[in-house]
């Protein structure tokens, strides 16, 4: 695609008006069932790609939350990676019995325990997130870096106008 081609792509973008009348709006133009249904599509073929590790999305999400802090509390972790207590527990319990984290008392509060990644799941990591980055190359096919990246800032606006809304 030459520069020319992707201007014309987002002119005809830019000139395709979001219809919305009284009645509701067309599915192709309504934000919500589109991220859903890309979220569907990403995750599927993340899922795939992750059969081969015995890993599902969710689980590479959480070694990934993990591996940004080196080592964080659970309850630090669940919102971190936006996952609610139970799922968190259950994600943090599959991944030390695969050998991939552990639970680390601290000395103040032997309540509290850190996780961290052990040898195995540091060593596993790197090969989740090409799978997860080759996900995101086919997603982002056709499109500018200057154009991905305010889609990028854009979703995050939209992620925090509805958390900074949600009741949870």
């Amino acid at each position: 695609m030459s520069e020319n081609d992707g201007a014309v792509a987002d002119a005809k973008q830019t000139d395709r008006t979001v219809a919305a009348d009284a009645d509701g709006h067309a599915l192709d133009d309504s934000l919500g069932f589109l991220v859903n249904v890309i979220a569907r599509y990403m995750r599927a073929a993340l899922e795939e790609r992750l059969k081969e590790y015995e890993i599902t999305s969710t689980q590479w999400v959480v070694l990934q939350g993990i591996a940004e802090s080196d080592m964080m509390k659970q309850t630090e972790l669940g919102r971190r990676v936006e996952l609610d207590n139970a799922t968190i527990t259950r994600q943090v319990d599959r991944l030390e019995q695969a050998g991939l984290i552990r639970r680390n008392q601290t000395d103040e509060d032997r309540r509290t325990q850190l996780i961290s990644l052990t040898a195995k799941g540091r060593g596993l990591l790197p090969k989740l997130n090409e799978q997860a980055n080759e996900v995101n190359r086919i997603a982002r096919r056709r499109i500018r870096t200057s154009r991905m990246n305010r889609l990028l800032a854009d979703l995050r606006l939209i992620h925090d106008n509805l958390r900074d809304n949600s009741s949870h």
